[in-house]
């Protein structure tokens, strides 16, 4: 089995977990999604990044998709 591993601190993982849960509960009712505070919304596009580089990619598809080129 090929694993990624990525290493959270312990805020980051607890934003991560609360807005998956959040989207899914959205999700299972039918309702829209809130917009994300701006601080929850860096994290996750830093994840976001991470991520990505951890399965090969450039590195950074939530600054692609922000037009950022770089956190």
């Amino acid at each position: 089995m090929d694993e990624i591993i990525l290493r959270l601190d312990r805020e980051t993982a607890a934003v991560l977990r609360d807005h998956i849960y959040m989207v899914g509960e959205h999700f299972a009712a039918g309702t829209p999604v809130e917009q994300f505070p701006q601080e929850d919304a860096e994290r996750l596009a830093r994840v976001m990044c991470d991520l990505d580089r951890a399965l090969g990619g450039p590195g950074c598809m939530a600054c692609a998709m922000s037009g950022r080129s770089h956190h």
